[in-house]
């Protein structure tokens, strides 16, 4: 991927947006050795670390999941402190990236389901197994 993105750099006109933090991550440096004049935009998606941290306490293992979980944050935080812009879906959790690096630049782009009106149950209030997410994730162990 580095190279690919090294090969294109220089057609790039506008920016650059990248989809999740581990996609900056691996390619982020030499873009800002090559493009200094090009800004970074990552497109945060959700918080991952946030996901891995609500995780926990239904862990096979939950100190090795709270070890991952605080690894990626780093990773994740790291990353969104290198960038010109970070967007997210949510408020809160621009709120909640704005607590870990307040001068970080972030934006809500909402994605296009309707914000409800009535309250939502927090994470806690949710009854556990209620949902089935189907998707193309690895499962972990942790």
């Amino acid at each position: 991927m580095i190279d690919g993105v090294s090969a294109i750099l220089g057609q790039v006109r506008l920016c650059v947006l990248f989809e999740f933090f581990s996609s900056a991550e691996r390619v982020l440096g030499r873009i800002r050795v090559q493009r200094p004049d090009l800004p970074v935009v990552i497109d945060s998606v959700d918080l991952h670390f946030l996901r891995e941290m609500r995780g926990i306490p239904y862990a096979t293992k939950p100190r090795l999941a709270a070890r991952k979980a605080r690894g990626i944050m780093r990773r994740e935080i790291g990353v969104y402190r290198r960038a010109d812009l970070v967007l997210t879906v949510t408020d809160s959790d621009r709120i909640q990236i704005l607590r870990e690096v307040p001068e970080v630049r972030a934006l809500v782009v909402p994605n296009i389901h309707p914000v409800r009106e009535e309250d939502v149950p927090g994470f806690e209030e949710r009854p556990r197994n209620s949902l089935l997410f189907v998707g193309g994730f690895a499962i972990s162990r942790t």
